[in-house]
C-alpha cells in the first residue's frame, strides 16, 4: 500500500531499504526487524480503532 501511494505521488519509497540498513548495522536478520515493525503498526491500529470507536458523552 505504501509503495503504491508513493508511486502515485511520485515519491521515493524506502521502507525495505531502511529495514535492510538497520539490520545490517545491528547485525541481525531483516525478518527480526520486519516482525517488530509490523507488531508496532498493529498495536497502533488497535489504539486508533479504540479511540475512534468511543462515543462522546451526551
Amino acid at each position: 500500500m505504501g509503495q503504491k501511494l508513493a508511486e502515485k505521488m511520485k515519491m521515493l519509497y524506502l521502507d525495505r531499504e531502511i529495514i535492510k540498513e538497520v539490520a545490517e548495522k545491528l547485525g541481525i536478520l531483516t525478518e527480526d526487524i520486519e516482525w517488530r515493525d509490523e507488531r508496532i503498526i498493529s498495536e497502533w491500529r488497535s489504539i486508533i480503532k479504540l479511540i475512534t470507536s468511543v462515543q462522546p458523552p451526551n
